[in-house]
């Protein structure tokens, strides 16, 4: 069976979002201790850490549902649509 095009441009869209995000977690992540990002963003290391490590979690998982997605499974549509929203 042929897949929708929206789907699949939803799916690529959602692996590319995934992928970015991910890398601006890993970004924080290597930053959290610089002083001027803290100063600059009044948070505390901690604080860049957890906002890091949720960023790179929820990368990681848009990008495993959106190829869920382009390979049809159906409960990948419903968690991609809920990681769209997450993000």
């Amino acid at each position: 069976m042929k897949r929708p095009v929206m789907v699949t441009i939803i799916g690529v869209l959602a692996i590319i979002g995934g992928i970015a995000q991910a890398i601006f977690g890993g970004a924080l992540l290597a930053l959290r201790n610089d002083e001027t990002l803290l100063k600059d963003t009044e948070l505390t290391s901690s604080q860049v850490t957890t906002i890091g490590v949720v960023c790179l979690i929820v990368g990681v998982l848009a990008v495993i549902f959106a190829v869920g997605l382009l390979k049809g499974s159906r409960i990948s549509r419903t968690l991609v649509g809920i990681t769209e929203v997450a993000q």
